[in-house]
Parts: structure tokens; C-alpha cells; sequence
């Protein structure tokens, strides 16, 4: 059989068990259920390192959040449970590992706070080294009463992540090596009435919820608007 091994996280209140391991067949198009990595909570977003050999998971508990790694087996694209972190926040829903392999980012939604994790030789999570609390909020006043911080998105050279926050239309620039965090050129509530022609939001759950980068452009994810923008991060203008 010809294929790839995927991995898909979920949330485990109801009939889920965990993490789910699949089989892909790249020639015929099959999906074959080929084992369940059980006895962990919420699951519910995964991130590979960069060398393959390890998988990272939130577990998305609502007051105290946890991250996860597992091992890879080479063979069978099993998993074994290596070690736990918290995440000082509640309900982390988004992980990034850096392009090096050396650090991995946690974006908590409830309590939007980002949180930065050395990494291991062998890959276990390392005790955090910054705990990074956003702030604001937005006109929807009962899902954006406080920051939440709904994906982190390391930049390709390492340097900087990216966190769109769902709460107050913010985009989130954090400087991995000094810590400073700015707001970026075109993103934020008065920007977002810009872009669309100055008129109140046509739907209050409005938000930037994911991203992504490439060559110096910014692509949004816009929930509600249902819409992906693109923005220059030179200039800050948006199509």
C-alpha cells in the first residue's frame, strides 16, 4: 500500500477517544482507520516538528489548557506519549512549532494569552519562557468582552509570530527575540471598518481566526465576513 500516515485531533466529550491514525492510500484514494491514541482530553489541534518525529497536541481543557508531544514510530506511524506542559491559559486551541525544530508557541482562545515553549533534544516541551497576555476587546460584546487569541503563525525565518485574535480584530506581532509585541499595519477594528468601506459590521462575529504567510504577504482568514484577505505587510493595505 502506497500512502501517507495522517493524524486527526479531536474533541473527546461526547464519542471521540483521542488522537485518530489514518492510512492513506495516494493511489487508490482509501482511508483506513489504522489505530486510536486514547486517554487524552481534547486533543483538538496538532502540529508536526519540522523533522517528522514528533507530534504536538493542545489539549483544549476550558480553565486549565495543556500541550502534549508524542514520538513518531518511523515503521508504523504510531504515537507514544512523551511528555505534558501547561498552558497557563484556558482552551488552547492553536500550536505552532518554529521552522527550527527549537521552540513551540500555544495560543489560548478564553484567556488569550500566547505561551512559548523551548524544545528538547528528544522533543519533550521544555518549561515555558514567556507567557504573553493580550488585551482589548470588540463590538460583540458576548464572544469579544476579552482578547482571545485564536492562532499563532511563526514566520518563516523564526523570528516573529503571528497571533490573530478573535476578540478584538487584532493581528498580533510577537518578537521571539526580544518579547516586544506590536499590532500590525491594517489589522485592527478601525482598519477593518476601513477595508470595508467604513460601514458597521454586517456581522458581529467578524474576526480574524487564522493565517497564513508567504513572501512577504499575509493571508486572513476572516470569520463571519467569510472572506480571506490578503495583506501587505510593507504597506498594510488589503484586497
Amino acid at each position: 500500500m502506497t500512502g501517507r500516515t495522517l493524524y486527526v485531533g479531536t474533541y473527546t466529550q461526547r464519542d471521540s477517544e483521542g488522537i485518530y491514525i489514518f492510512r492513506f492510500d495516494t493511489e487508490s484514494g482509501s482511508l483506513r482507520r489504522q489505530a486510536i491514541v486514547a486517554g487524552h482530553d481534547n486533543p483538538s489541534f496538532l502540529a508536526l516538528h519540522p523533522a517528522g518525529e514528533i507530534l504536538y497536541a493542545v489539549n483544549e481543557d476550558l480553565e486549565a489548557g495543556q500541550v502534549s508531544s508524542f514520538a513518531i514510530d518511523r515503521e508504523s506511524g504510531g504515537l507514544t506519549f512523551l511528555n505534558r506542559q501547561p498552558t497557563y491559559g484556558a482552551a488552547p486551541c492553536h500550536l505552532a512549532v518554529e521552522p527550527g525544530g527549537a521552540t513551540l508557541v500555544v495560543a489560548n482562545y478564553y484567556s488569550g494569552n500566547v505561551v512559548v515553549y523551548p524544545l528538547n533534544a528528544d522533543g519533550e516541551i521544555g518549561e515555558f519562557l514567556a507567557n504573553i497576555q493580550h488585551h482589548g476587546s470588540g463590538p460583540n460584546q458576548e464572544r469579544q468582552e476579552a482578547a482571545h487569541a485564536h492562532s499563532a503563525t511563526i514566520s518563516p525565518d523564526g523570528n516573529r509570530v503571528y497571533v490573530a485574535d478573535a476578540g478584538n480584530h487584532n493581528i498580533r506581532a510577537i518578537d521571539l527575540d526580544s518579547g516586544m509585541v506590536s499590532t500590525v499595519a491594517g489589522t485592527g477594528e478601525q482598519s477593518l471598518y476601513r477595508h470595508t468601506g467604513g460601514e458597521p459590521f454586517a456581522n458581529p462575529l467578524s474576526s480574524p481566526y487564522d493565517l497564513a504567510l508567504q513572501d512577504g504577504t499575509m493571508y486572513i482568514a476572516m470569520a463571519g465576513f467569510h472572506q480571506l484577505w490578503r495583506l501587505d505587510l510593507d504597506t498594510g493595505g488589503v484586497r
